[in-house]
Parts: structure tokens; C-alpha cells; sequence
């Protein structure tokens, strides 16, 4: 539901509450398939980063005897 007043003053009072979503739509040659694995390899690599950025932090942190 929009916040602007236009949106109220054009709408049906029939329709009024009910909700319409578009159906999702197929993968046409599933590249879908290879947008899964290619994020998933993203969130792996993220995941990889964060913790040598933490591994390397507390090393240092070690070193310095906090």
C-alpha cells in the first residue's frame, strides 16, 4: 500500500484490500541454476575473507599482548 494520497483517490473501492502479485516467471535456458552456484560461491568467498580478516586480527591483537 503506497503512502501518497493520489494512490487512495484512484483506487477502486471494490478492490480496495486485496492484494495482486505477479506469478514468477521460469528460467528460460536455466541460468538460474548457474545464478545459484555463482552466489553461492560469492557468499562462500565473503564468508572465506571475513574470517582471515579475523584469524589476521587476532594475531595481531596477540602479538601485542591485548
Amino acid at each position: 500500500m503506497s503512502a501518497v494520497p493520489g494512490h487512495f483517490m484512484n483506487e477502486d473501492h471494490e478492490h480496495r484490500g486485496s492484494v495482486t502479485r505477479e506469478e514468477p516467471r521460469p528460467a528460460v535456458d536455466g541460468s538460474e541454476d548457474e545464478n545459484d552456484s555463482l552466489a553461492t560461491f560469492w557468499q562462500w568467498f565473503a564468508l572465506a575473507v571475513l574470517l582471515f580478516a579475523w584469524i589476521a586480527e587476532a594475531t595481531m591483537c596477540a602479538d601485542r599482548g591485548f
